[in-house]
């Protein structure tokens, strides 16, 4: 019965990685050369291990460019649907991964 949840919510965080994919390759154009050099950073290998506040800076500079890109995403597309498929999706996981508690709250009545 876990996989009737399982698969549904694993299949929603799945497809929210695209789907915020496409919102960063739409604004990388837009962002200035230091975020752009950052974001492939991030995203590629470092070849380097980071020490716990070197990771701590990154993960809060890489929230700070993450709310930027969607800030300037609905200013640049304002009609583009991908920031509503990723909210759905996000909303949509978000609701599967408490509805197995609730079934099994509520199956036993």
């Amino acid at each position: 019965m876990e996989g009737v949840f399982m698969i549904p919510t694993l299949v929603l965080v799945l497809s929210m990685i695209p789907s915020m994919a496409g919102i960063f390759r739409d604004v990388m154009p837009h962002l200035n050369e230091d975020e752009q050099v950052f974001l492939r950073g991030w995203f590629g290998s470092q070849g380097r291990r980071l020490g716990i506040r070197e990771t701590l800076s990154r993960q809060f500079r890489f929230d700070r460019l993450v709310r930027k890109v969607w800030d300037q995403h609905a200013r640049l597309f304002p009609k583009s649907r991908k920031r509503v498929v990723f909210a759905s999706l996000l909303v949509g996981s978000g609701l599967s991964i408490f509805a197995y508690p609730l079934w099994l709250a509520l199956a036993g009545r």
